[in-house]
């Protein structure tokens, strides 16, 4: 606390009390293995042969000056007190001994990281913008601007849409607002822009597009349908947490250890290493740990039975009928289905569906009623809500 109200800006109104206090407290732990350590040599000298006394007697008066003078240091009054080290220097050369690592931080920056930082976002100099703006479009339409979204350079892909790019990339660096220091680099700015753009709110569905579209633009460079996105791995593990009430929000603190599975924390605290990798996570294309450009996608059998047979997703099913239920007490079958397509999917049944789900429901409490398995009714729901987390709706986002 002494550290934090010391160089807190501005510093603390009791920062000379509190720094007095830490300064009295490490005098009082000094006396004490001061005492602890004429304890040993007095025990020690016991001990000792009768040729090895004098060279422990010697010690022993030694300690006891050291004890005498570290109780007389405890009431002076001093602000000095060792500051608690958080963190080391990263060793710059194979030359720099531990000493020199351990220096606390000097309390006046270089001035390097600041240049470094106004070098990387100087307006003249737009290939910090545009990488961003392009990691930014890539993360809302599933495919980024440039393709090569790890090489701007003379190798890589060029831009589908330079003029957009480079539009965009202004806008980052211009679009928020600008201070005395110049333009202020504002990235809500860019995600509102495209989120409210015509573009981003199209259908993503091919029914109903004209033929000139499907024949010229098959793979929709043009952009006049949206693409759908697969939500990645974290997303789908903690929409399953959301919708089911469990998610903890909690920001900060240590990683979770990839054995605690019955963590409800979000998915980006797991532990995510070469080695150590968590299995639900991992299933629905977990970010690869030595790149950040891209993710992978993929459709494989194995994503759907984890969300039909893994704890969790079993877990939060039950959970989210309970939530439904308790929030709608005496809700018919029908109007269940209701809630629970809003629910989990977003849209309303069609009645088409509407129907084919009470069907469902009904075999369903049948059949558990004839293995006994408890409540049902509680059962055919849960098992209702399995299959909308099957839906390829759930995984896609539209």
């Amino acid at each position: 606390m002494a550290d934090q109200a010391r160089h807190q800006q501005p510093p603390a109104e009791n920062a000379i009390e509190l720094a007095r206090a830490a300064a009295r407290t490490e005098r009082i732990v000094a006396a004490a293995k001061a005492e602890e350590d004429v304890a040993r040599i007095e025990l020690d000298t016991v001990r000792a042969a009768a040729d090895k006394k004098a060279e422990l007697e010697a010690k022993l008066t030694a300690a006891r000056s050291t004890l005498e003078a570290a109780q007389k240091a405890i009431d002076e009054p001093s602000e000095s007190f060792t500051s608690l080290r958080g963190a080391l220097k990263a060793l710059e050369s194979n030359l720099e001994t531990e000493e020199s690592r351990q220096k606390p931080f000097p309390t006046n920056s270089t001035g390097r990281r600041t240049a470094l930082s106004k070098w990387i976002t100087d307006p003249r100099h737009p290939l910090t913008a545009r990488v961003a703006v392009n990691h930014i479009w890539s993360r809302h339409f599933g495919r980024p601007l440039v393709p090569t979204v790890f090489d701007f350079g003379r190798k890589g892909t060029p831009p589908t849409h330079p003029e957009l790019l480079d539009w965009l990339a202004v806008e980052l660096m211009e679009g928020g607002g600008k201070t005395a220091n110049g333009p202020l680099w504002g990235m809500k700015h860019i995600h509102r822009l495209i989120v409210t753009s015509n573009a981003y709110r199209m259908t993503s569905t091919r029914a109903g597009a004209t033929n000139q579209n499907l024949t010229n633009d098959p793979d929709n460079r043009s952009y006049w349908r949206m693409n759908p996105i697969r939500m990645e791995s974290q997303v789908v593990r903690d929409t399953l947490l959301h919708l089911a009430g469990e998610l903890d929000l909690t920001m900060g603190g240590p990683s979770i250890p990839i054995s605690n599975a019955a963590s409800r924390r979000r998915s980006l605290y797991f532990v995510h290493s070469n080695i150590e990798h968590q299995q639900f996570l991992s299933m629905f294309d977990d970010a690869s740990v030595l790149e950040c450009y891209r993710r992978a996608e993929s459709i494989v059998p194995q994503q759907a039975l984890a969300l039909e047979n893994s704890p969790l997703a079993n877990d939060m099913a039950k959970r989210i009928v309970e939530r439904i239920s308790g929030s709608n007490p005496g809700a018919t079958d029908g109007e269940f289905i209701r809630i629970a397509f809003l629910t989990v999917l977003g849209v309303e049944p069609t009645e088409s569906e509407q129907t084919t789900v009470v069907d469902a429901i009904t075999r369903l409490t049948e059949a558990a009623n004839r293995v006994i398995r408890g409540d049902a009714e509680l059962q055919a729901r849960i098992g209702v809500v399995q299959a909308l987390l099957n839906h390829n709706d759930f995984v896609v986002i539209r």
